[in-house]
């Protein structure tokens, strides 16, 4: 395989007896162009040669590299890079239609991820068309989720149209792709994972573009629900864990934990404790404790269900550390007693005294608390600048799901201006850790898009179910409160 049919190769092909099938790409193709060419099984070749303009976009790396168990063999001479991927799918992707706009573009497609084993390599293609000129470069970040909300994968993608020309090239109505390939963890299990997809530039609004779906939801990202089944042969993978904590565990005739993430850390009353152990072997999974060291508590962690798994296995578990938990060590355990790792808990006391506001509320959430008042720092006028908005809750309970809090300033014909998104107190105070009764200090630092333009606004706040984007109803007919109105942004 080649960009261009090099004089060397096509003097030696013959010469040196070459079995393997020559083909060039027509430069500038696209992938209905490219895909009759590519052959049915084997091993591919894949020759680049310097001067051939860059495969921005990554396409002939994501459609080789898709369903491979191993990075391909890379060797470089003189000027001339030759990837070697060992037996690729060669499936063409399947573009599903995709609804979901930005302020100047709009996703029309992103590829289904058919089911798989977990050591198989992931190809997305996602097209977008641009709606509005622009002049910055439209990038993808893409990311796998395992069923806890724990990012397991990742990469960044530029898109580009068939001649590699970005976005900030491109006239309205052109049509650019982004392809990314992802290869999950060392071990990963069968199951459920998600792909996340969010639309960014490195200019203008790196933290990423508010995505408007069909149903006229806005989200940050774009979620997309897929399955890894079982059939992994992992020992044929020539990559290894990146879990910190090598281990030669062996808990039963035929199993042994190999490693974990468990390499300590300190930790609050509350929080969520996330477990990765790697395990060899097809004996069940054990149980396992969290237990405080001094004896007065203890948390069962169960063991997922194995009855699929694969001989080498990635095993996921989260445990919160209770609420009324004080200050000390705690152990991971077997149900032996055998310590698989130990973490430090720092007891965050609660407020139970009303910290002082400068406007009160006393707004009703149902089932999380009350939105007892907030204070504004900044210039909410002013959109060359962010603004700070500090809210001050009073929790009912715990909930089961964490929620994420956001502050808007959205325009009267309802655009997104300024927004902030995050866990309560920036992630040290989830929802799932509240104590019945106190106080939660939570500041948000709420930033100005950069396609703002002067309007009257709103500032309004709520919360949402980050794995769903579903908010959290305030009453029968709104999912947030409005904390001011007429606000004039120039």
């Amino acid at each position: 395989w080649s960009y261009a049919d090099r004089y060397e190769l096509a003097y030696y092909w013959d010469r040196l007896g070459v079995k393997a099938k020559r083909i060039t790409l027509p430069e500038g193709a696209d992938l209905d162009s490219v895909l009759p060419l590519l052959p049915k099984s084997g091993d591919v070749a894949l020759n680049i040669w310097y001067t051939q303009r860059a495969d921005y976009r990554g396409m002939m790396g994501c459609l080789l590299g898709d369903g491979t168990v191993n990075e391909p063999e890379r060797f470089d001479a003189y000027g001339m890079t030759n990837l070697l991927f060992h037996a690729p799918t060669l499936h063409a992707p399947m573009l599903k239609p995709f609804d979901a706009t930005l302020s100047m573009a709009k996703v029309t497609a992103i590829g289904e991820i058919a089911p798989a084993p977990a050591d198989r390599a992931i190809c997305v293609p996602i097209q977008i068309t641009l709606t509005q000129p622009t002049d910055v470069d439209l990038k993808a970040a893409v990311s796998i989720q395992n069923g806890f909300g724990s990012e397991i994968a990742h990469t960044d993608v530029i898109f580009a149209d068939r001649v590699q020309r970005l976005s900030s090239q491109l006239p309205v109505g052109s049509t650019l792709t982004a392809y990314a390939l992802l290869r999950l963890p060392y071990g990963a299990p069968t199951g459920d994972y998600s792909l996340h997809v969010r639309l960014y530039d490195e200019q203008a609004q790196p933290s990423g573009y508010n995505l408007t779906t069909a149903d006229n939801q806005i989200h940050p990202d774009l979620k997309l629900p897929f399955t890894r089944t079982s059939g992994s042969d992992w020992d044929a993978v020539n990559r290894t864990t990146d879990l910190p904590v090598k281990s030669d565990l062996l808990v039963s005739s035929d199993l042994k934990l190999i490693a974990h993430n468990l390499s300590g850390g300190t930790y609050h009353n509350g929080d969520k404790l996330d477990l990765a152990l790697l395990w060899s072997g097809k004996d069940k999974l054990p149980d396992l404790q969290l237990a405080s060291t001094d004896g007065k508590w203890q948390v069962a962690i169960n063991a997922p269900d194995d009855v699929k798994r694969d001989m080498i296995t990635l095993d996921w578990r989260q445990v919160q550390i209770p609420l009324d938990a004080e200050s000390g060590m705690a152990k991971i355990q077997l149900p032996d007693g055998t310590i698989i790792g130990s973490i430090t808990i720092e007891a965050i006391p609660a407020i139970y005294d009303a910290p002082k506001v400068d406007t009160t509320t006393n707004i009703k959430v149902p089932t999380i608390g009350t939105l007892v008042g907030y204070s504004v720092t900044g210039d909410m006028t002013d959109r060359t600048q962010p603004f700070t908005l500090s809210l001050v809750w009073k929790a009912d309970k715990a909930t089961t799901t964490s929620y994420t809090v956001f502050a808007q300033l959205i325009s009267t014909d309802g655009q997104v201006l300024a927004q902030s998104d995050s866990l309560p107190a920036n992630g040290a105070r989830p929802t799932t850790g509240w104590r019945t009764g106190e106080y939660i200090l939570d500041e948000h630092t709420v930033t100005f898009h950069a396609d703002a333009a002067p309007a009257t606004a709103n500032l309004i706040v709520g919360l949402y179910d980050a794995a769903t984007n579903q908010r959290v109803p305030i009453s029968a007919t709104s999912d947030f409160i409005t904390l001011q109105t007429g606000i004039s942004v120039h």
